[in-house]
């Protein structure tokens, strides 16, 4: 049976042409790509979850840094400030780039502050 059009699509787009999600019923229905889609806003999400991260994030809003002075700002050790860098390169928050002896980090998607913003209001409202 051929899934019914979502009452807020465009009439031109129908579900099955809709490479996000597929409808069926009137609700959406978790296919391969969906389900991939999901996948990676967590992997991105779950890189955000550790207060240090969010800390790194932030200072990177003001410029590239490298990793001796974000160790100094955070107070930790280079291997724990290595780690948090790594997981935040690896969701792709981050970028790095050698010069020398310094590895210099910069934001990949300044956009992600947005996010920052929203969670701030979320906090505020409640």
């Amino acid at each position: 049976m051929r899934p019914v059009r979502a009452p807020s699509m465009s009439p031109a787009l129908h579900p099955l042409d809709n490479p996000v999600a597929i409808w069926q019923y009137g609700h959406i229905i978790m296919d391969t790509k969906t389900r991939a889609r999901y996948t990676g806003r967590a992997r991105v999400i779950k890189s955000l979850s550790h207060p240090t991260r969010l800390f790194i994030v932030d200072t990177l809003a003001a410029g590239e840094k490298c990793v001796r002075d974000l160790t100094e700002l955070v107070g930790c050790d280079m291997s724990t400030m290595s780690k948090h860098l790594a997981v935040l390169k690896t969701a792709g928050v981050v970028q790095d780039e050698k010069r020398g002896a310094c590895i210099y980090y910069t934001l990949r998607c300044p956009c992600i502050l947005d996010f920052f913003r929203c969670a701030d209001k979320v906090l505020a409202s409640s």
